[in-house]
């Protein structure tokens, strides 16, 4: 019982990581600021998707699904970077914002399957950890 309270509690700290990670992105100006918070977020997608399929806050398709999206914007980060990379800046940004976009809605899926108790401690961190 310790241990799956213990795994709900990791999970729900991941989770607003996740949402934290989305929404603090005024301060990112560059593009390299830009790309490299999107891969944190992508990890850190990654790194929530398996704790929420074992406590049981997300069904082991959704899961799949999740991680199969997560797999597409990574790729559209990547090429991203390649554009960047190559001088096509304005291209680079198009892929990056394609990129966000995924990891955007798939943010929102997350929150979605949250148990709804959490929602309201959820809301109030976040509020508090974006003030400055």
């Amino acid at each position: 019982m310790y241990r799956r309270r213990l795994a709900v509690a990791a999970l729900m700290v991941a989770l607003a990581g996740c949402g934290s990670l989305l929404y603090r992105t005024t301060h990112l100006r560059s593009f390299d600021q830009r790309l490299a918070h999107a891969y944190g977020v992508h990890e850190v997608i990654l790194q929530t998707v398996p704790g929420a399929v074992t406590v049981g806050h997300l069904s082991a398709t959704n899961g799949d699904y999740v991680l199969r999206m997560a797999a597409e914007a990574r790729t559209v980060l990547d090429h991203a970077r390649a554009l960047d990379i190559a001088g096509h800046g304005v291209e680079a940004d198009q892929s990056l914002r394609l990129g966000w976009g995924i990891m955007t809605e798939l943010d929102a899926f997350l929150k979605s399957q949250r148990p709804r108790g959490f929602l309201k401690e959820y809301e109030e961190w976040k509020e508090v950890s974006s003030t400055p």
